[in-house]
């Protein structure tokens, strides 16, 4: 089970991420995002509590980056990430090593 919580200050939000962000819990964490980036203009996404992600969540987060630069919104990943985070990643084909295909100005998230 996975846990959403977010601490907002101004145009400025950090989104916790707890628990497992698999295909179950993709409706939820796509919902959260949203609502997020719905109100403020720069997202720290907190995956440090984060146990377990499959294609589904990188998906969901991916799919999180593209939104935030349509809308003038920036998501950043903030503080640790967990190896095995890190790894499903590597694994999946999510890391790159230059821009995001959606702007190639924009730094990739899982560089």
């Amino acid at each position: 089970m996975a846990e959403f919580t977010v601490e907002q200050t101004g145009g400025m939000g950090v989104l916790h991420l707890k628990g497992a962000l698999t295909i179950q819990q993709a409706g939820d964490l796509k919902d959260a995002l949203l609502r997020v980036l719905s109100n403020a203009e720069q997202v720290g996404l907190s995956l440090e509590q984060v146990t377990e992600v499959d294609i589904s969540g990188l998906q969901v987060l991916c799919s999180a980056f593209r939104t935030a630069l349509t809308r003038n919104r920036r998501l950043l990943l903030s503080g640790p990430i967990p190896k095995s985070f890190s790894r499903t990643a590597a694994d999946s084909g999510f890391s790159c090593r230059s821009g995001c295909s959606a702007d190639p100005k924009t730094r990739c998230p899982w560089i």
